[in-house]
């Protein structure tokens, strides 16, 4: 199968964490099914009324998530901090700005 960043449903799991109907994301093969090691997964919650599992690979997949890492593992950033982001109208930018204006950032 072709390795890809998906979003699934656990079917059926041996491991205590993910439970059947559990929402899961992560780097696995394209294909109708998979078995996956626990560890190269992550749980989601997906409120249908505000997103779609679907958007767990554009505004909360790779985009979103690069976004987040570079602001919560990146420079300290309190209310009132000033950000500059040079590539604001790409992807990653754009959600970078929206989440540190979240922050109370300018």
């Amino acid at each position: 199968t072709i390795p890809c960043f998906m979003v699934g449903k656990v079917e059926k799991s041996a491991n205590a964490e993910f439970k059947e109907g559990d929402m899961v994301t992560g780097h696995y093969g394209v294909s109708e099914y998979n078995i996956v090691a626990a560890s190269a997964l992550r749980k989601i919650k997906v409120d249908t009324a505000v997103v779609q599992s679907s958007d767990y690979l554009r505004l909360l997949g790779m985009p979103g998530m690069t976004a987040w890492v570079v602001l919560e593992f990146g420079p300290d950033l309190t209310p009132g901090k000033k950000v500059f982001v040079s590539a604001a109208m790409g992807g990653v930018g754009l959600i970078v700005g929206q989440l540190a204006k979240i922050k109370g950032c300018h």
